[in-house]
């Protein structure tokens, strides 16, 4: 959701996101990428700089995961977190 947020908020008019998850198993990865502005050279592009991304990075990392945040390949911005999944046996529950 925070992802999409700052796809609203950063990316400019116009700008298309995409969002895929996949599961292979052992993890889900979820990627929310967009078309848009990008970021500026700084690395923020709005003022304050925000804590959308840290805030993201926090909860990935307490659920074990791993967090990434940079240009995307169409050259906008891409977020990517991979969280571990634990599956429980149905028995055991």
């Amino acid at each position: 959701q925070e992802a999409l947020t700052n796809v609203m908020k950063h990316a400019g008019a116009g700008a298309a996101a995409d969002v895929v998850v996949r599961y292979d198993g052992t993890e889900v990865t979820i990627e929310v990428s967009d078309d848009g502005k990008g970021v500026t050279d700084d690395g923020r592009d709005a003022p304050g700089g925000g804590n959308g991304l840290p805030g993201m990075h926090r909860r990935v990392a307490l659920l074990g995961g791993r967090f990434s945040a940079g240009p995307g390949v169409r050259g906008g911005f891409a977020v990517r977190a991979a969280l571990p999944v634990h599956r429980r046996n149905a028995w055991s529950a």
